[in-house]
């Protein structure tokens, strides 16, 4: 990779040069239009050869940013790693990039370096830290931020006071997230979803129900945090019930509630009801994902034809996963069918394909461990 990235001595491409009013060059915009991983590699090629991605100052930063977008966060750690004085937009960039995926340690080391660098953090940043806090449940971490915030003098838009409260609440501060949120004057939709996600994480389904149906305003990630939390809080009756409302309102489920409902169908063992949410998900013509499909395998593991189809939809989608092939042998196993269950289970160990095991945070002191499940070797298991 290194090697990659070095000037080539090759003359410079003049067709790559092209440029617009702004003198940007046209191959450097047309990152923003690419739409897989393979176009930017070969834009990326192409800076290279031409020797662009050391001649102009915006290459680099709009590079990082198109690998980011892309979720392909080793390239972006390489191109980030060379550029001598990364400003507040490439620190940004870097940062939300690992708080999208495992590298949320990451995040946080990286914000310290920025601070040290005497560079002054934004909204955004602020932002992307608190997220990584959030999924970290590391409430030492995140009440430093907190306070980084108010001394920078920095007045938190709905972004940060959203980001705050989801912070605290996936901390158990409950009492910390109320204080927030009676700060901030203005309607805030997003803090208050969140403040409903952490009530009913902490099984205060009355408190987050008075405060859902107080909203003087419902988007669809209202009522997917109450049919999410009611889900997780084993009422699966009232979550159904609740869709039924939302229809009635003419909101549209997002991702979340969707997977929220079909988990309810399953632990119902309602399978009319989960069919029925299949076709309406046919109807609004919504885009299969990943754990949409895996939830249509959950309900459907007594219907080998439905649960067969959804399985065939779901290697499309990821072909490798090892975790995908993992939950169809249980799908067949579930049925009786344990050849087949026995064959995916080999397929499985021939093509070394990886599982993911469960994993959780904890906070000890300031510092955050991380437990995976079968992993028994952490330095600091018998104290924590």
């Amino acid at each position: 990779m290194a090697s990659s990235l070095t000037k080539s001595p090759l003359p410079m491409d003049r067709n790559l040069l092209l440029t617009t009013s702004t003198r940007t060059p046209a191959t450097i915009i047309s990152l923003r239009t690419c739409h897989d991983f393979q176009e930017v590699k070969q834009l990326h090629a192409q800076f290279v050869v031409s020797g662009l991605l050391g001649y102009h100052p915006l290459c680099a930063r709009r590079l990082l940013e198109a690998y980011v977008t892309m979720s392909q966060i080793y390239y972006a750690v390489s191109i980030f790693e060379r550029i001598p004085s990364p400003d507040v937009f490439v620190y940004n960039t870097m940062i939300r990039g690992l708080t999208m995926g495992k590298f949320l340690h990451d995040s946080l080391l990286l914000y310290k370096q920025f601070l040290f660098g005497y560079l002054v953090p934004d909204n955004f940043t602020y932002t992307f830290v608190l997220k990584a806090c959030s999924h970290l449940k590391a409430p030492f971490e995140g009440k430093q931020v907190h306070c980084q915030i108010i001394k920078a003098g920095i007045v938190p838009d709905t972004h940060i006071h959203s980001s705050l409260i989801h912070m605290y609440t996936n901390s158990g501060s409950i009492d910390d997230a109320e204080r927030v949120l009676g700060e901030f004057s203005e309607e805030n939709t997003l803090a208050k979803n969140a403040m409903i996600s952490g009530y009913l994480t902490e099984g205060r389904v009355d408190k987050a129900r008075k405060m859902f149906d107080d909203m003087a305003a419902k988007d669809a990630a209202s009522w997917s945090a109450l049919i999410t939390g009611y889900t997780k809080n084993g009422m699966h009756t009232e979550a159904l019930a609740l869709f039924q409302d939302m229809m009635v309102s003419h909101i549209l489920p997002n991702e979340a509630a969707l997977v929220s409902l079909l988990s309810a169908c399953g632990q119902l063992g309602a399978l009319h009801q989960g069919r029925w949410i299949h076709a309406y998900i046919d109807k609004t013509r919504v885009l299969m994902s990943t754990k949409l499909t895996t939830a249509l395998i959950d309900i459907t593991h007594n219907d080998l034809k439905r649960g067969t189809w959804a399985f065939e939809n779901l290697m499309e989608l990821e072909p490798t996963s090892g975790d995908r092939y993992k939950l169809a042998g249980l799908m067949f196993a579930n049925a009786g069918e344990k050849d087949e269950a026995a064959r995916i289970k080999k397929m499985i160990h021939e093509k070394e394909m990886e599982t993911t095991c469960g994993s959780s945070f904890i906070e000890v002191e300031g510092a955050v461990h991380e437990f995976t499940v079968g992993y028994t070797v952490h330095n600091k298991a018998r104290d924590i």
